[in-house]
């Protein structure tokens, strides 16, 4: 773990983090330090003491998910359009439901460190220390591997896989995709037979991550010297952070509620 006060001092420990040759480096930014990484599947099954296979609990939220959201053109209808391959459809789905706040076990992360950066020091009502996970993947060793993920159905896997899902430049108008390209974003799928578990507490992976806290007394100015230096253009908008919808909001709750009232 280490503690930062400035932007050059979080760049250069960034920049200093070792990796083995043609290792890659991913960043996740939160905005409380004592969070742990872990997808909000992992999350709502824990807080509400669900007991059912996590798989069965995924693909009903997807399910109400599409009846609720898909059906009613809310986001675009499962990118139907530019499926290229049989599980494309179902990661774009699983991307989509994880941008409007569907408990998935998708979890974000950035190629990006500022990007990264700007998600730990975004909400300024939480007045915590923010932290910033790096984590270093070394290809073909690391149970969490690159993989090409139209060739894996999310919904069903029993390992956990870092995955970017390949744009197609006629959809990333949706605002979801598209704020995932400006950031650089790409997911960890968590694996679902591990969900009590939170990654970077995994003992088989443990030694690949990193932490940055940003103590919350250098909070502002880091904020400051982030934004004038990386963000000028845009500054700290948080519709090109988040997606922001009040009638998606309402539906994402109402789904989640709607879960806990069946018989799960």
């Amino acid at each position: 773990m280490m503690i930062v006060k400035s932007l050059d001092e979080f760049m250069t420990k960034c920049k200093n983090i070792k990796t083995i040759s043609f290792a890659s480096k991913y960043y996740r930014g939160q905005t409380d330090s004592t969070w742990d990484v872990q997808s909000s599947l992992s999350r709502f099954i824990i807080d509400n003491r669900i007991e059912t296979n996590p798989i069965e609990v995924q693909k009903e939220l997807l399910r109400m998910f599409d009846k609720k959201v898909v059906e009613n053109n809310l986001v675009l209808k499962s990118f139907n359009n530019v499926v290229t391959s049989h599980y494309e459809s179902s990661w774009h789905t699983l991307s989509q439901a994880q941008h409007i706040g569907i408990p998935t076990s998708l979890i974000d992360f950035t190629f990006d460190e500022t990007f990264a950066l700007r998600f730990a020091l975004g909400r300024t009502e939480i007045e915590k220390d923010a932290a910033v996970y790096i984590y270093s993947l070394e290809n073909g060793i690391e149970p969490i591997c690159s993989s090409n993920c139209n060739l894996i159905d999310p919904y069903s896997t029993d390992r956990s896989y870092l995955v970017n899902i390949n744009y197609k430049w006629d959809i990333i108008e949706y605002s979801g995709e598209k704020n995932r390209w400006i950031q650089k974003g790409l997911f960890l799928l968590q694996n679902y037979m591990r969900l009590a578990t939170p990654i970077n507490k995994g003992s088989h992976i443990l030694h690949r991550f990193n932490k940055i806290i940003i103590p919350i007394e250098y909070k502002e100015k880091i904020r400051k010297e982030l934004e004038i230096k990386h963000f000028p253009r845009t500054g700290f908008n948080n519709a090109e952070m988040y997606t922001q919808c009040e009638q998606l909001a309402k539906i994402v709750e109402e789904i989640r509620k709607n879960f806990l009232r069946s018989s799960y």
